[in-house]
């Protein structure tokens, strides 16, 4: 794999297009629902990452290295940005009112879920995204004001 690819990336296109379709087929009826999707192909995607913790840290520390790498964060930004509007959507759906950086914040917050569970022992690393996760995404649907 290149110097210019994500290493996780042959996952996070099959994943995007689960996420992306939530929603388009009458999920508007029922965002309980919607959000336990999002939550379930989340947590599905990131225990299969984890089978291999070793790539889950090597994508971390690119991620770093992107700060320094202009050809690197090019390809990090447009991975980003594919998951900022899965973030997005997921609010919008939920009615949320805009807010500058949720969709940020939130991508953050689930890449910290992604790294501390590769930190964990392996026995711990299912539960703590099961739990992770979906209080994430339900974060997402609440209305602060």
């Amino acid at each position: 794999m290149g110097h210019g690819e994500p290493v996780v990336r042959g996952d996070c296109e099959p994943a995007a297009a689960a996420l992306g379709a939530v929603g388009r087929d009458g999920g508007d009826d029922d965002p309980e629902g919607e959000a336990d999707a999002v939550a379930a192909a989340v947590t599905g995607l990131f225990l299969r990452w984890l089978r291999s913790p070793q790539v889950v840290r090597a994508q971390a520390e690119l991620a770093l290295e992107a700060a320094r790498d202009p050809e690197l964060l090019a390809v990090f930004d447009r991975w980003r940005t594919g998951l900022l509007h899965v973030v997005e959507g997921i609010a919008e759906q939920a009615g949320s009112a805009p807010r500058p950086h949720r969709a940020a914040v939130a991508v953050a917050a689930l890449e910290g879920v992604l790294v501390t569970a590769a930190r964990m022992p392996a026995e711990d690393r299912a539960g703590f995204v099961e739990e992770a996760v979906p209080a994430l995404v339900g974060g997402l649907r609440a209305q602060p004001d």
